[in-house]
């Protein structure tokens, strides 16, 4: 285009933008309004309450979320030790079993019994190498 077109165009095309060191560059978008919780508090945030104005007591939703936090915990921890437990009462019965095998084969502690089940005379490790894995 050339220099007198641009001066010819009706002044209601021209946007006129003047910056200055106060004014954003791009026009401000409105802020999307946020999900909030049931005490006005947007989700996910913490808003910090003034000393001075702190309450004494927590607010119900949160004492509440407080506790829902300490009994999943609880019941994690309660989980964790039945697991153990089980592992322990799972390993005591394979023991059991396998003694019972030995008994019942007339084995002896320097006897080993495979994988697959086949009896080998002779066949264990001494007691004081560790087991290859």
């Amino acid at each position: 285009m050339s220099k007198d077109k641009k001066k010819t165009q009706p002044a209601a095309e021209q946007a006129e933008v003047v910056l200055t060191p106060d004014a954003p560059a791009t026009p401000p978008m409105p802020p999307t309004p946020p999900t909030v919780n049931a005490s006005g508090t947007p989700l996910g945030s913490v808003v910090p309450v003034p000393l001075s104005t702190a309450p004494q007591r927590l607010l119900d939703i949160d004492r509440m979320a407080l506790e829902l936090a300490r009994s999943q915990r609880q019941t994690a921890l309660a989980e964790a030790r039945t697991a153990l437990a089980q592992n322990e009462k799972s390993e005591l019965a394979y023991k059991y079993v396998v003694l019972q095998l030995y008994m019942k084969y007339g084995l002896t502690d320097a006897d080993a019994i495979s994988e697959t089940g086949d009896i080998v005379r002779g066949g264990a490790l001494p007691q004081n190498q560790p087991k290859p894995q």
